[in-house]
C-alpha cells in the first residue's frame, strides 16, 4: 500500500493510504473528486529523525532526536558504532537474515 497526498479542487491537501493502484478517494473536507498532489520531496523515505536512549554511552542515559547528533556524540567520545550480523545456537543462521544464492 502506497501513502500519497491528494488535493482536490478546492485546494485541501489530504494524505490517504491507498489500497489499490488507480483508486482515487473523495476529499474528506469538501466530498469533492481528487488527484494526486506530485511533490517534489519524498515524505516516506527514512530520514535523519529518530527517537531512542542509549544507556551504555555514559555515566547516564543520552536521548537522541537525530541520527546525525547520535553520530556527533560517538565521535566526541572516540566511540565506533558497529552493526553486525548475529546468529542464533552459535551458528550463522538466523530468522532476520536470507541466504543468498
Amino acid at each position: 500500500m502506497a501513502r500519497l497526498d491528494y488535493i482536490c479542487a478546492a485546494g485541501h491537501v489530504t494524505e490517504v493510504l491507498r489500497a489499490r493502484y488507480g483508486e482515487r478517494p473523495a476529499c474528506p473536507n469538501c466530498g469533492a473528486a481528487t488527484e494526486i498532489l506530485w511533490q517534489t520531496s519524498f515524505p516516506n523515505i527514512i530520514g535523519d529523525e529518530c527517537d531512542f536512549t542509549i544507556h551504555n554511552l555514559s555515566d547516564q542515559p543520552e536521548h537522541f532526536t537525530s541520527k546525525a547528533e547520535h553520530r556527533r556524540r560517538c565521535k566526541e567520545l572516540g566511540v565506533v558504532v558497529k552493526d553486525r550480523h548475529v546468529g542464533f545456537d552459535h551458528t550463522d543462521k538466523s530468522p532476520f537474515t536470507t541466504k543468498w544464492e
